[in-house]
């Protein structure tokens, strides 16, 4: 498929479909699976990925890679710390390594 399409339509970029021919020259398409939409659990997610989707949008001049000293700095910072999915942090939760005059 084309790029404007699936730019227009992520949707279509990827899972099973089923593709019908109904006259020559037009097709229709059927996702075999429904999609679950990014941030659909959570409002806050999806309100910050609506967001984001805007601003590169109207900004993409400002997207750009990640350093390999930003990406060093991160992999450094995160050495040692254990990841559960399903841990809830609660509403008291402080971001470590935050000073308390940035937090709160």
């Amino acid at each position: 498929m084309e790029k404007a399409m699936l730019d227009a339509y992520p949707e279509f970029a990827s899972g099973d479909f089923s593709v019908n021919v109904l006259v020559p020259g037009t097709l229709l398409i059927h996702r075999n699976t429904p999609v679950k939409e990014v941030g659909d659990d959570d409002p806050v997610l999806s309100t910050f990925l609506q967001f984001m989707d805007r601003e590169m949008e109207k900004n993409p001049n400002k997207i750009t890679s990640l350093s390999r000293d930003e990406h060093a700095f991160m992999v450094d910072a995160l050495k040692g710390v254990e990841i559960d999915e399903n841990e809830e942090f609660g509403d008291e939760f402080d971001i470590p390594g935050l000073a308390e005059d940035e937090n709160g």
